[in-house]
């Protein structure tokens, strides 16, 4: 694979991924198993780990609470547990992107371009990379992004085109 065949993927494609009750599970799941069918190079920003492992943890904790249940401390360590294991997960699919001062340096530059700081670090990623595609089921990254970016289900379509 060329460096130009890098598609770098948002957070928000790993948890929609990994959470069944979200709204592009289901598209997410095409697009990374066809990338990993392909053996297509998929980038995960170094900084957006610590978030899938946040974000994680907090909506099976919300899941719990909203199917009518207390998150007791077992409840917690569970979903601490399955964080962790996630991110496990991304790791074995995934290339970690590297990042830098000079990543802050190009997310703190495109702040007018789009205001999302964490956004800008992907994207810095993707810029650093040169990767062929950002994808993000973020509507608005996508839109705004000063680099090729697409969803899911567009992603997978232009791979199954390949």
């Amino acid at each position: 694979m060329t460096q130009r065949s890098i598609m770098v993927v948002d957070t928000n494609v790993w948890l929609d991924y990994l959470l069944g009750r979200r709204a592009n599970h289901e598209s997410a799941q095409n697009f990374i198993m066809e990338a990993c069918r392909r053996d297509l190079p998929l980038v995960i920003p170094s900084n957006s780990l610590k978030d899938v492992f946040f974000l994680f943890q907090q909506q099976l904790k919300a899941a719990n609470r909203a199917d009518g249940r207390q998150t007791p401390e077992a409840a917690a360590v569970a979903a601490r547990r399955a964080a962790w294991a996630a991110v496990d997960f991304i790791m074995e699919m995934a290339t970690i992107g590297p990042s830098d001062q000079s990543d802050a340096w190009v997310a703190s530059k495109y702040r007018d371009v789009h205001g999302d700081y964490e956004d800008n670090l992907v994207v810095a990623c993707a810029m650093r990379l040169d990767a062929r595609l950002l994808v993000t089921n973020d509507a608005e990254l996508a839109r705004r992004a000063p680099v090729a970016a697409m969803n899911t289900a567009d992603a997978l379509a232009l791979i199954l085109a390949d």
